[in-house]
């Protein structure tokens, strides 16, 4: 859900990464405008059937997608302040100018699922603490929106990847994800005692950092290093934590419907790596629009399309209710671009640029030279 480059400057990037992040944004955007808030709706639950009750599974392709940058950002950066810096410089200005719109705009907007908005509630999302952290002090925040919970994951697992990868190379910072991940997955196991204080302890920081959906970064990792250097050693850990997450995710609602679903976002992802007709379907204008406005998108949707829907469905009762919806779209799609357009750009410069120097590709291989990605 990092921020984007402007349309057409995709010669320095992969495409179909940009269209792969158009889908996962449109599948969440339709999950929350037609099922994610049935009791709200003017429509009820009518349009709460799959795919449209699994679109929550954009997220998890957001996951892998990140998973898969990660490590070509971490190449790229001389040292872990500058791969900080350059993720703040891509999460930090749109989520300034997405807070402030959510900010203003919640008072003309008292049918947002999450009501009303706490004086110091921003302050969760503009530093991107999760409030379980927070809460470790006696501060009760809650973020202004309720997508942010993915925000804080990915913030957490940049922090993890990036000690990892600079202390123990390529490899060394996989081997080390795969444990965390490990970890998280044995203290909602039922393996360890529980209330022991070990599963107590374990659970406590594995959920806060929220470890238990490293799986999919790893997957992105694995498959990034693949893509770049054809390991195949690299190709079967991307598949596999591609499985394992699969089968051991927690779906809300149908478990068959939650499973197909993280399945075939899975296998859209591994397909766009190596069809080439999928590849130029994903550079397709539409998909590439929606992949730059994505991140902004994200941020500021959810909220502000229910309470439109709502306001369309009392003012317009006459409407056919699958078209309710269209006009909350509309408006956050348009608030997306220009945040994408203008405000993230205005707010980027004010953040000083990394220095340039010798990247990490550059630099000898920590990881040993068979395991070298080439520029």
């Amino acid at each position: 859900m990092a921020a984007q480059n402007r349309p057409g400057a995709t010669a320095t990037r992969l495409a179909h990464i940009d269209g792969l992040r158009g889908v996962a944004i449109l599948s969440v955007m339709l999950f929350h405008a037609y099922a994610r808030w049935p009791d709200l709706m003017p429509f009820s639950s009518r349009y709460a059937v799959p795919p449209l009750t699994t679109g929550w599974v954009g997220v998890q392709l957001f996951f892998i997608i990140s998973g898969f940058v990660i490590f070509m950002t971490l190449e790229r950066s001389q040292t872990l302040a500058m791969f900080a810096l350059q993720r703040f410089r891509r999460l930090f200005p749109a989520m300034l100018v997405a807070t402030t719109v959510i900010v203003v705009s919640a008072p003309l907007l008292p049918e947002r699922p999450q009501g009303t908005i706490g004086l110091f509630d921003p302050l969760a999302g503009l530093m991107f603490v999760d409030p379980k952290w927070w809460s470790l002090f006696g501060v009760d925040l809650k973020p202004v929106e309720g997508a942010f919970w993915s925000l804080f994951v990915e913030v957490q697992f940049y922090a993890v990847a990036g000690i990892a990868y600079v202390t123990l190379g390529r490899r060394g910072a996989l081997a080390a994800l795969i444990v965390v991940f490990a970890l998280a997955q044995l203290a909602t196991s039922g393996l360890l005692p529980s209330d022991s204080l070990a599963q107590r302890a374990l659970f406590a920081l594995t959920d806060r950092m929220g470890a238990i959906h490293y799986g999919w970064f790893i997957a992105g990792a694995a498959l990034y290093l693949h893509a770049r250097s054809a390991n195949t050693t690299m190709l079967v850990l991307g598949l596999s934590s591609l499985v394992v997450s699969v089968v051991l995710a927690t779906v809300p609602g149908s478990w068959i419907a939650g499973k197909l679903a993280l399945a075939s976002i899975a296998a859209l992802f591994v397909a766009a790596l190596f069809a080439p007709a999928l590849q130029s379907f994903l550079a397709h204008p539409f998909w590439q629009f929606l992949g730059f406005v994505s991140y902004p998108l994200y941020l500021v949707h959810e909220n502000m399309l229910v309470a439109l829907t709502v306001k369309v469905g009392r003012a317009s009762p006459w409407l056919p209710t699958a078209v309710m919806p269209f006009a909350g779209m509309i408006v956050v799609v348009v608030l997306a671009w220009l945040i994408a357009r203008y405000g993230e750009p205005f707010v980027k410069r004010l953040i000083p640029a990394p220095a340039r120097g010798t990247t990490a590709s550059e630099r000898p291989n920590t990881a040993g030279a068979s395991d070298a990605i080439p520029a």
